[in-house]
């Protein structure tokens, strides 16, 4: 069985300058407990915006890599998120 925060810190061991957004409860726990980064960005009680966060870096920094981290209820609040994505042919 795979160890969650092990995983997130092998992870972001070697990331680069990839940016990271993470959702509310686990995601965003994980990712603090893996390590500070200036790329990363805790979205502790931001219901829904995650997708979005990380749709609008993609859109601001083409050049760099965008990981969102999020859980299924967040997802499907922000699901008109995923279809921005693709009509703007920079998936998320």
């Amino acid at each position: 069985m795979l160890n969650r925060r092990e995983v997130v810190a092998a992870y972001c061991a070697p990331r680069g300058e990839t940016l990271v957004v993470s959702g509310l409860g686990s995601p965003t726990t994980t990712f603090a407990a893996a390590g500070d980064h200036h790329g990363n960005f805790y979205l502790w009680g931001a219901m829904e915006a995650p997708p979005l966060v990380g749709f609008g870096l993609a859109l601001a920094q083409p050049s760099r890599r965008v990981l969102v981290v999020t859980g299924d209820g967040e997802m499907l609040m922000g699901l008109g998120s995923l279809q921005q994505s693709v009509s703007s042919g920079r998936p998320i």
